[in-house]
């Protein structure tokens, strides 16, 4: 790694899943503790992490079945080893190779093998009331989870809105019904957040011990085939069938000729401010139980946001809605602190958008990537409250932007070169190249004014677009590199 920064903060950026272990997916385990002591010893305040719920439709963290429920996979089988809760043998039957990559149906298979012999064994060794005190304590969201999930096995992973009359909507009476019918179906998800959050809070206990704080990540929109929606269909925009009449996307710009067309139902912003923004309040103070910081991802759609009619293909023929703006960061901040929240400002910026950031203090995002278009940035003359980064999940590796960039015969490479020669960080008769970039990239974010710079650990490692995490616009392929050592 480069040379540690020393006036100012610094961290890394690295999905828990891409940390190498022996169960086919990176977790909570030994390894992570490994990664704040890789962190502590390099001197870095931060380990930037992505959302940590529960994947629904292609691994992604950002299409959950539930913003409150952790995901399952991260549990870290030598715990439930350690708690006498599987043998050595269930052991090495749940190892997998590490070939650098997340296998998910493979390890998802493997995992759940492990942790149904994890709860059988739980139930006859613990007291029961464990799981009927957790229950009860996060009921809010984990009665309605845990059917759901029952349900959606039932249903064999049909959308709810295709269930039968009586089971398409969520109610207490429901819970009541099949959890007298099936107790072990419903407590043995109940178990295993009951176990997430248990190895998530002695991770986290130890982050605090080692002086590393978390960065989470806190996507704008849920997913329509979640747990949120079956269970508060009044606080979105759906028809009488659970259907959405519009969806969440974004309009067309640079990098998208019909713009992104996500899909995600449209928040009833009228009811959830006449409720006092509760629901957000508690997905919030959810969050914030590992995070010490969150980064609000799409932070403009609480400025304005661009609304499809649910029956079109594309994004391109929206329009744009107002926000709940002030009144849902007034609502907020009185319980949580401002410094608790980044806003991910990136895409289509507006006065308004820069306004309301800027009323509250909350340090926005610049992408380096994105700087060398033109050669007009002057990264040495940033402003101080942002947070730079090289890149972030969603971008091409440094060295993979680079690459792409020779490829396609762009003047970006060209534009950092000559930055570079001019602010004396590359020699005159030195070239920028594929064995430099991603160091020099790093450099430069620790050198700007910005009091804070994230660097993914890909950039770290200097590696290329075959371990990049995801590419936007495309469902099926990502969320799967893995670090095999570091």
């Amino acid at each position: 790694m480069t040379n540690e920064i020393k006036s100012r903060i610094s961290g890394v950026l690295l999905h828990i899943t891409s940390l190498p272990s022996a169960y086919g997916i990176g977790g909570l385990g030994k390894e992570a503790f490994a990664f704040v002591d890789y962190l502590q010893s390099t001197h870095q305040t931060y380990w930037q992490i992505l959302p940590l719920n529960y994947p629904g439709y292609g691994d992604s963290p950002y299409n959950s079945i539930s913003s409150f429920a952790g995901n399952p996979w991260l549990i870290d089988p030598n715990k439930l080893f350690e708690a006498g809760l599987v043998s050595s043998q269930d052991l090495h039957k749940a190892e997998l190779p590490n070939d650098g990559k997340v296998h998910f149906p493979v390890m998802m298979k493997t995992k759940q093998k492990l942790f149904k012999t994890a709860f059988n064994n739980f139930k006859t060794t613990n007291d029961p009331s464990l799981l009927n005190d957790f229950l009860e304590k996060e009921g809010y969201w984990l009665k309605p989870f845990s059917v759901f999930c029952h349900l959606r096995n039932i249903y064999e992973e049909l959308v709810w809105q295709k269930w039968s009359a009586e089971q398409r909507f969520y109610s207490d009476s429901l819970f009541d019904e099949i959890y007298q019918q099936n107790p072990d179906d419903i407590l043995y998800h109940v178990f295993l957040q009951y176990v997430f959050d248990k190895q998530l809070a002695v991770l986290k206990t130890y982050a605090v011990e080692q002086g590393i704080q978390i960065i989470g990540d806190l996507p704008l929109y849920v997913s329509l085939n979640s747990s949120d929606v079956w269970s508060n269909p009044e606080l979105f925009e759906l028809d009488s069938e659970g259907y959405p009449h519009r969806v969440a996307g974004v309009p067309p710009d640079a990098f998208s000729e019909t713009g992104q067309l996500w899909g995600n139902p449209l928040y009833r912003w009228d009811k959830m401010q006449e409720q006092d923004f509760d629901w957000w309040k508690k997905r919030l103070g959810k969050a914030l139980v590992f995070a010490d910081r969150i980064r609000i991802d799409h932070f403009i759609g609480l400025v304005n946001f661009w609304a499809v009619d649910a029956h079109e293909t594309s994004a391109i023929n929206g329009n744009w809605i107002p926000g709940p703006k002030y009144a849902f960061f007034d609502s907020i901040l009185q319980v949580f602190p401002k410094e608790a929240f980044i806003a991910e400002d990136l895409g289509i910026l507006t006065d308004e958008v820069n306004h309301l950031r800027e009323h509250y203090g909350f340090p926005g995002m610049i992408i380096l990537q994105f700087c060398f278009q033109d050669d007009q940035n002057d990264i040495l003359s940033f402003p101080e409250n942002k947070i730079i980064f090289t890149g972030t999940h969603d971008n091409h590796t440094t060295l993979g932007w680079f690459l792409a960039n020779q490829e396609a015969d762009k003047s970006d490479n060209h534009h950092m070169e000559n930055y570079l020669h001019k602010v004396g960080m590359l020699a005159d008769d030195t070239k920028l190249t594929k064995h430099n970039v991603s160091e020099l990239m790093t450099d430069l974010a620790y050198k700007s004014p910005c009091h804070i710079a994230i660097v993914p650990m890909q950039d770290i490692l200097s590696l290329d677009d075959n371990a990049r995490m995801n590419v936007p616009g495309t469902a099926i392929g990502n969320w799967h590199w893995r670090m095999t050592s570091y």
